[in-house]
């Protein structure tokens, strides 16, 4: 599972599927596997990413650990996992809500492959506060979460099924939609093919 961990052990098992989703991607693309524009194991930071020029991308694509707030002690809002060794001093590995909304994004699609993205909590005065609107206001015209813990070896298939109907000209929408259903095809379960969702432009 890509996060959600037990609050008791603190620990965030490694996720060798991760970077051969990414990997995959990549090559769908024709993207060199080389800093900036793909960050893996310890340069996959949060230090890194600060650097990167996030602006000049299309999409934005996160696999690694996510969870919610008051799992880890003194983290009080949901974040992403990132690479813990060869940050800053500034910088703790924890790409949290808040820090998203810092981020200066001009891109088509922010992908969060990571467990519990898509949930948040009513704030008074704010209505709901997750990822999705952070990712928003931070430049992303669409998001796409998931609602519950993903098993990971199926995200990865998800994840390349998507990408390839993207780059064979799809709507996000229904390239979202055709992948649902070939993965429904392979695990009818809904947990594993109706975890993700699609906020924004379709």
């Amino acid at each position: 599972m890509r996060g959600d961990d037990s609050a008791e052990s603190l620990s965030y098992a490694p996720l060798p599927e991760t970077e051969s989703e990414v990997k995959t991607i990549a090559q769908l693309f024709g993207t060199s596997l080389r800093p900036p524009d793909i960050l893996l194991q310890v340069m996959a930071n949060e230090t890194q990413l600060r650097q990167t020029p996030l602006a000049r991308y299309r999409y934005l694509h996160f696999a690694t650990h996510a969870d919610l707030p008051g799992k880890l002690q003194g983290v009080n809002e949901p974040f992403l996992l990132l690479g813990q060794v060869e940050n800053t001093l500034q910088d703790d590995g924890l790409l949290t809500l808040s820090k998203v909304l810092d981020l200066r994004l001009d891109a088509e699609m922010v992908v969060l492959s990571a467990c519990v993205t898509g949930r948040g909590e009513a704030m008074e005065g704010e209505g709901v506060v997750n990822f999705v609107r952070a990712f928003h206001q931070a430049g992303a015209r669409s998001v796409v979460v998931s609602l519950w813990e993903v098993a990971s070896e199926v995200a990865e298939d998800f994840m390349a099924r998507f990408y390839k109907h993207l780059q064979a000209g799809k709507p996000k929408a229904e390239a979202l939609s055709i992948v649902r259903k070939e993965i429904k095809a392979l695990h009818p379960n809904p947990f594993f093919w109706a975890a993700f969702i699609l906020h924004g432009e379709g």
